[in-house]
């Protein structure tokens, strides 16, 4: 689908450009809009980066446990989730 400037300034400054660089319209646009494609690209990768380097830091300050505490942690979890969702019927059919 064809793009159509409705904007006389912007269509004045294209061609300007296109004069100096000896670039027709459409090329003046399509390396205008590469250029900010990787421009984008390149700020979306920095920010990236710097979020995985904060995930990083915070994982890096989580404690070190041994396989041992690993097992008694887990351990304690599922006595605790055996005790939260046991089924009342069994109690009473025990007794």
């Amino acid at each position: 689908m064809p793009i159509t400037l409705r904007n006389k300034p912007v269509e004045e400054l294209i061609r300007k450009i296109g004069a100096s660089t000896g670039e027709g319209p459409s090329a003046v646009i399509a390396r205008l809009v590469r250029s900010d494609a990787e421009r984008l690209q390149a700020v979306q990768e920095a920010a990236a980066a710097e979020k995985l380097a904060k995930l990083r830091a915070v994982i890096a300050e989580f404690p070190k446990f041994t396989e041992q505490e690993r097992k008694a942690v887990w351990d304690e979890l599922e006595r605790i989730n055996e005790e939260m969702f046991e089924d009342p019927s069994a109690e009473s059919d025990q007794s």
